[in-house]
This record gives structure tokens, C-alpha cells and sequence, in this order.
């Protein structure tokens, strides 16, 4: 894989500490990354502090740099397809790795592999798929929206994957469920690399609102003398639906839709219990068992009192004997309360005693999570990313 990314690009920098106009990957916590170029004189201002890039030049890549202030710290990284995609600027909805990942493996894509891409959006999949199909390799690019295609061109060459500074990658603005794939063909047709007849596209990959549209023109620009392969990125059910059903009647064979599902798990360290600590903890789950009826029946209690109470005070007719029913019924009231909060205070004295020796115990055990007293395994985490999109492939057969 090394030999195939001899061209000069960020991710093949080769120095192990930064430099003048490096890109470098700022890691400020899982979930918030950023890309800087570095250049003399220049700031970055987080909310961990101030990073001076003069400070950050000869810095090893990984390094963890503090602030000006010393109050803030954050990671120097050096750049991948993996970490860029985490740190680029949305132009637009973009892949993440675990759908690059297995579009990667299913459309057979490898170095020297010529691939088409329709969508470029934030160069998200053009990073990765540029790495992996090394210098010997052509991505064919596509983006429709000016503004975007300006900005990718921009950021492809500056990143030394545009073809015209020796990258893979060959970005054309242009709508091709409209106007196809326009001269792409003479492209391979051509002069040089492409001499050779026939040697069209080995895997095409669509981000198109209306895949459909464009699968006829994709066809015809696939390489048709081995096995070609196709993928169109679609969020919505009804848009499968119409491209399996165009992909069918196109004569694409092998049609499979797959959704890519991430489940995130994180790590966690618990007390290794003994026989002790076991029986102790079910023997406090039947002591609250029982408090816990006990309370039940004197509530029963309490009610059936307060309802024979009721109806005593109901045939009463002098004010002198309502007075003390009601003396009799508050009074009784105060006993069952009594009783009540004496059983809770137990309760609570005995639970109390256990919870405070469980936290002893952790706050002891923290010193040293990974001692042979706890064991470590891991739960998932409570928020996972959901449905992206589904991911239609399909396979064109050479021709005899």
C-alpha cells in the first residue's frame, strides 16, 4: 500500500514532527476536531486557550501542546482519511468511515483502481477513496454545485490530491443526471495512461438525489470487459425502490441493499464481588421486602380505622362525642405515624450504614481500577448515531 502514494500529499508526510504549511489534525475532545495549515505568526483560539502556530512548528505529531496560558491543553495529530473526515468543513451532508469503509470493500476498490465519483459534496469519500487507490489509480470527480465544486478543487489541490499537482483525483463541475458524464470516455480513449480501449470505470458510486437518472450514462463508461461495480447512496426507501427497479431493467445483476448501523461501546470497570459481599446484598433485598409489607399493612390499617371512624362519627349526634371521635381518630392517626417513621428511620439507619460502606469501598477501590479485584468489559454508549443512509449495489457482467 506504501508504494502506492509516492505523489506528494497530506497523507503521506513523512517528517515526524510539524512543519511550515503542514495540515495538522486539532484534537480538542472525541467529538470536536479541527484542521489548521501552519503558518508563521498565526493564532488558534479555542476554549482551552490560545495556541501560537510559531509554538507548534518542530512539535512531534501526537503531541499534547498546553496553551499560552498553560490553562488548556489539546492534541497535535498528524492527518488521515479517518480524521479529516471527522474534521472538515460541512459543505454538505457527508460519508463517515463506516459507510466508506464497507462501500470501499463491496465496489472491490484497491490501488490502481478506477473509480467514479458523482456528488463530491465536502471531499469526504474523494479523501479516502484517493488514498486508497494510490497514485497508480484515477478518481473522476463530479459536482454539480459551483460554489462547492470551487471549494473542493481548492481543497484537493492544496492537499496534493488534485491531478494537475500529481493526485489521483480529477474534479469536473457538472450536472450529470442533465448532461452524463460528458467526455470521460475520450478521456480513456485517449492519450497516454488511457490509451487502451475498453478501460472504463471499474466501480462507480452515486450521491444523487435521482441515482436513477444517471445510471444509464453510468453503464456506458463502465468497464465492460471484467466485472464492474456500482453503489448509489440514497437516505430515503422510495429512492431504492426506483433505483433497484431502473438497475433491474438496465440488466445490472446481483442488486443488494445493505444499512450501515454503528454501535458504539464504551469501557467500564466493576468491583469483582465476594460470596460475602453477595450474600449481604440479598439479605438487605429482604429486609426491604419485608419493610416494605409491613408498610403495606399498616396503611391497610390505617384505612380500615379511618373508615370505622368515619361511620362511628356519622351516628354520634351530641358535639361533645363528635369531639372525641375526632380526638380518638387523631390520636390513633399519630400512633400509625409513629409507627410508620419509627420503621423507615430503622430502614433508612440500616441502608444508610450498607450505602455508606459500598461507598467507602468505591472510593477506596478508584485508587486502582485495574487491580485483580475488578473486572473490566464494556456497555454501549447511551447515544449511538443512527440511520444515515442505504447503500444499493450492483454488479455490471462483462460482455462475451
Amino acid at each position: 500500500m506504501e508504494a502506492t502514494l509516492s505523489f506528494n500529499n497530506i497523507f503521506t508526510i513523512r517528517s515526524q514532527s510539524i512543519q511550515v504549511g503542514d495540515t495538522v489534525i486539532v484534537y480538542k475532545s472525541r467529538d470536536n476536531l479541527s484542521s489548521i495549515v501552519i503558518e508563521p505568526g498565526k493564532n488558534l483560539i479555542t476554549k482551552f486557550g490560545e495556541f501560537l502556530h510559531d509554538d507548534l512548528i518542530g512539535l512531534q505529531f501526537g503531541s499534547k501542546c498546553l496553551s499560552r496560558t498553560g490553562s488548556g491543553f489539546t492534541y497535535l495529530l498528524r492527518p488521515t482519511p479517518e480524521l479529516w473526515t471527522l474534521a472538515l468543513p460541512h459543505r454538505t451532508q457527508i460519508l463517515y468511515h463506516p459507510d466508506i469503509s464497507f462501500i470501499t470493500s463491496y465496489l472491490d476498490i484497491k490501488p490502481g483502481s478506477v473509480v467514479i465519483e458523482a456528488g463530491t459534496g465536502s471531499g469526504s469519500f474523494s479523501h479516502s477513496i484517493a488514498r486508497t487507490i494510490g497514485c497508480k489509480g484515477k478518481l473522476f470527480s463530479f459536482e454539480f454545485h459551483e460554489e462547492r465544486y470551487e471549494k473542493a478543487r481548492s481543497e484537493f489541490k492544496s492537499h496534493g490530491l488534485l491531478s494537475n499537482v500529481g493526485g489521483p483525483i480529477r474534479l469536473e463541475h457538472r450536472n450529470v443526471i442533465k448532461n452524463g458524464f460528458g467526455s470521460l470516455k475520450d478521456e480513456f480513449e485517449g492519450t497516454g495512461s488511457f490509451k487502451k480501449k475498453n478501460n472504463l470505470a471499474d466501480s462507480v458510486f452515486l450521491d444523487l438525489p435521482a441515482p436513477w437518472d444517471a445510471l444509464e450514462d453510468a453503464k456506458r463508461v463502465m468497464n465492460r470487459s471484467q466485472i464492474s461495480r456500482i453503489c448509489c447512496f440514497s437516505p430515503c426507501i422510495e429512492q431504492v425502490q426506483k433505483t433497484c427497479q431502473t438497475l433491474q431493467s438496465l440488466g445490472f445483476s446481483e442488486i443488494v441493499m445493505f444499512e450501515t448501523l454503528l454501535r458504539t461501546h464504551e469501557p467500564v470497570s466493576f468491583q469483582r464481588m465476594r460470596v460475602e459481599d453477595v450474600i449481604k446484598k440479598l439479605e438487605n433485598i429482604e429486609v426491604k421486602k419485608e419493610a416494605r409489607k409491613k408498610k403495606q399493612r399498616l396503611e391497610a390499617q390505617k384505612r380500615k380505622n379511618l373508615k370505622t371512624t368515619s361511620k362511628a362519627s356519622n351516628t354520634t349526634t351530641t358535639d361533645a362525642t363528635e369531639i372525641a371521635s375526632d380526638k380518638t381518630r387523631d390520636l390513633l392517626v399519630t400512633k400509625i405515624s409513629n409507627l410508620n417513621d419509627d420503621s423507615s428511620a430503622k430502614e433508612t439507619e440500616y441502608t444508610g450504614s450498607v450505602i455508606g460502606e459500598e461507598s467507602h469501598k468505591l472510593k477506596k477501590d478508584n485508587d486502582d481500577l485495574f487491580d485483580e479485584n475488578h473486572i473490566n468489559s464494556c456497555k454501549p454508549a447511551v447515544m449511538s448515531r443512527g440511520h444515515t443512509s442505504f447503500l444499493t449495489f450492483a454488479i455490471l457482467l462483462p460482455l462475451l
